[in-house]
Order: structure tokens, then C-alpha cells, then sequence
């Protein structure tokens, strides 16, 4: 590969792990408002409302894969461009 090309590939990885980062960081804030939710459903209990627990619970779950799913790739695109920049490194060096 040309350095150019590395250049290009390496910016682009960048990017990516840029979005993954924050869809991540809108995951966590989506798990924030649910655990709000929660704790407001226990303050105000309401046995009549279990079903909006349940659905919270279901959100919080639904979250959770999500926050694994974008943990995965963030932890594989940092990979991916550390071995990038190490590969430009030994070719400048």
C-alpha cells in the first residue's frame, strides 16, 4: 500500500470509530433516561403500572445489546487503526 492510500485508510477508520463512539454515547443516554424511568415507576409505584416496568425492563435489555454490539466494534476499529498508525510509523521510521 501507498502511504497515500494508508492515509486515506486510516482516516476513514478514524471516522468510523468517531460515529461508533457516539451512537455509543446515545446508547448510554437512552440507558440513563430509562433508569430515570425506573426509579420514577418506584417512587410512584403503581401496581396497576407493572406493564410499563416491564417495558422499561425490555428497553433497558434492548440497550444493553446495543452497548454490546458498539463496545465490540469501538474495541475492533481501535485495533484496526493502532495497527494502522504502527504500519505508517514503521514505513516513515
Amino acid at each position: 500500500m501507498t502511504s497515500r492510500e494508508i492515509d486515506k485508510e486510516i482516516t476513514a477508520t478514524a471516522r468510523q470509530l468517531t460515529k461508533t463512539i457516539e451512537q455509543h454515547a446515545q446508547i448510554t443516554i437512552q440507558l440513563n433516561h430509562i433508569a430515570t424511568k425506573i426509579t420514577e415507576h418506584l417512587e410512584n409505584s403503581n401496581p396497576e403500572n407493572s406493564v410499563g416496568l416491564g417495558v422499561l425492563a425490555g428497553g433497558a435489555g434492548t440497550a444493553a445489546i446495543l452497548t454490546e454490539t458498539t463496545t465490540t466494534r469501538i474495541r475492533y476499529l481501535s485495533y484496526q487503526l493502532r495497527t494502522l498508525l504502527d504500519g505508517e510509523e514503521s514505513e516513515n521510521g
